[in-house]
């Protein structure tokens, strides 16, 4: 059961002394978007990296059996 007396939390958004912005211009925000395409594109190659080796390590040790149907060809 809850006691009736407890304390509210109480959270302040604006802080007592504020402070100015940074200033940030054009140039720092493009710098900023295409330094982090080039990190997304680095994890996405290294990922794809990873996981190509994996399939193929994995495919070389679980061969399948060999089919033993006749070749389809719609010239014979």
């Amino acid at each position: 059961m809850q006691s009736s007396l407890s304390r509210p939390y109480v959270v302040s958004v604006i802080p007592d002394t504020p402070v100015e912005a940074e200033q940030i211009t054009v140039a720092d925000l493009l710098i900023g978007s295409v330094s982090m395409a080039g990190v997304l594109l680095a994890v996405a190659l290294v990922l794809g990296l990873v996981f190509g080796v994996l399939r193929v390590g994995y495919l070389k040790l679980f061969t399948r059996e060999p089919d033993h149907m006749p070749p389809v060809s719609p010239f014979d």
